[in-house]
This record gives structure tokens, C-alpha cells and sequence, in this order.
């Protein structure tokens, strides 16, 4: 059976996290890596 989820992006010029949470409030994933903005560069 399919369990309800939310999918949270915090994204930047300097960094970006992205987060899995279950419907009950459980941390399912989190990743943190670099930028996800297309005005910064390399």
C-alpha cells in the first residue's frame, strides 16, 4: 500500500537540501549537496 509522503526543498545559491517526510512525521531521506541555482557559478 502507498503511504502518503511530502518532499521539502530548501534551495540556494550556496547549498540545497531536500527532505522525505512520511505522512506520520518520519524522516524518510535527506540529502544535502550544492547549489540548485542557475545564476551561480562554478
Amino acid at each position: 500500500m502507498t503511504q502518503p509522503a511530502v518532499l521539502a526543498v530548501d534551495g540556494g545559491n550556496s547549498k540545497a537540501d531536500v527532505g522525505l517526510i512520511a505522512a506520520d512525521g518520519t524522516l524518510l531521506a535527506a540529502v544535502h549537496g550544492g547549489t540548485i541555482s542557475h545564476q551561480a557559478t562554478n
